[in-house]
């Protein structure tokens, strides 16, 4: 596919993908009349970076993510290097909770997760994809309870995964236990501000 199948297939503007070129983050390969030329892979790895960007992940940051999957590895998010940025994003959390979620404009949909728990790793996909649909209009996040337990107890974080809807600083929405997407979709959308017009 050529740059600006890509782009509207990840919703990311053919500029923003020269740029992700230019980091080293996407690799385009050229026709012999010069236009770049891009396959499922790639696909694969602007929609991951789109995510974590969404997740609030500088551009800089999704590199481990995305060499992951040029590795082949089914889930960015399994390379050690790739844990790090998550453990590292995970170890501000503490110090940040209040300014990141309490105080958030934007509604924030907060997952209380662990590694060792299956099903929180199910719908960590599912979190990505609502998180760049809904980008500009809901934050989400998530707390690593083992790496915080202090907050994941001022929570009431009783069970795994845990999924909080907050709004202006308080809970408006609970979820317990891994939920089909549609259930998520129908926590937030009631609390999300109204599309701009355009």
């Amino acid at each position: 596919m050529r740059i600006g199948e890509l782009g509207r297939r990840t919703g990311v503007s053919p500029r923003a993908l020269r740029h992700y070129e230019q980091l080293g983050l996407l690799r385009a390969r050229r026709r012999s009349n010069g236009y770049r030329e891009y396959d499922e892979h790639d696909l694969a790895v602007v929609t991951e970076i789109r995510s974590l960007a969404g997740l609030g992940l500088a551009l800089e940051e999704t590199r481990p993510f995305v060499e992951c999957l040029r590795a082949g590895d089914e889930s960015a998010g399994s390379c050690p290097d790739s844990i790090a940025v998550h453990r590292a994003e995970l170890a501000e959390t503490d110090a940040t909770f209040d300014e990141l979620v309490l105080r958030s404009p934007l509604p924030v949909l907060l997952e209380s997760t662990a590694t060792w728990c299956p099903p929180c790793c199910m719908i960590v996909p599912v979190l990505r994809e609502i998180a760049a649909e809904r980008a500009g209009r809901l934050v989400v996040a998530q707390l690593d309870v083992d790496a915080h337990p202090r907050t994941a107890a001022e929570a009431g974080v009783l069970g795994m995964p845990t999924l909080d809807l907050h709004v202006a600083g308080r809970v408006v929405a609970r979820l317990v236990g891994a939920k089909p997407r549609a259930a998520l979709l129908r926590m937030v959308d009631e609390h999300l501000p109204a599309r701009a017009a355009g």
